[in-house]
């Protein structure tokens, strides 16, 4: 009997970015509508225009990269909090408050450098689908 192709890292790698832009579509933005905008996150400039920030909290798997959940911490099921390793997504809102850019991350403890890569390409992956900003009143 003829074995199925083994899955290659790459292909892995992909199954998970496209799991977390999925994840991020459906959870950012209703954990961010319910967060202070401008607060800790700040501003960020970006093209010569200042926009808010907000902070996504969420969890995800250390080992894999694989979002697990986005939500403040006093919401997060004890199973996931064990399991998972918390960050923060610092997110650019437009003046709709919608986001439309992730900005930057933070971990909270030290990640495997596969990891952070798997990370960082979601968010490339993420931003680049993202629609222009409302720029209607901003200067």
């Amino acid at each position: 009997m003829e074995q199925p192709p083994q899955e290659t890292p790459e292909h892995k790698a992909e199954k998970i970015i496209r799991g977390n832009v999925h994840t991020i579509d459906m959870q950012l933005r209703s954990l961010l509508s319910s967060e202070s905008i401008g607060g800790n996150a700040g501003r960020v400039v970006i093209d010569g225009t200042r926009f808010n920030c907000g902070g996504a909290n969420g969890f995800l798997n250390p080992a894999t990269g694989e979002i697990l959940i986005f939500e403040n911490i006093q919401n997060v099921p004890l199973e996931i909090r064990k399991r998972g390793t918390e960050f923060t997504f610092r997110v650019a809102v437009d003046r709709k408050l919608n986001p439309f850019r992730i900005v930057s991350v933070y971990y909270d403890v030290e990640t495997l450098p596969s990891v952070r890569e798997i990370i960082d390409r979601t968010i490339a992956q993420w931003n680049q689908k993202q629609p222009p900003p409302d720029l209607i009143g901003f200067k």
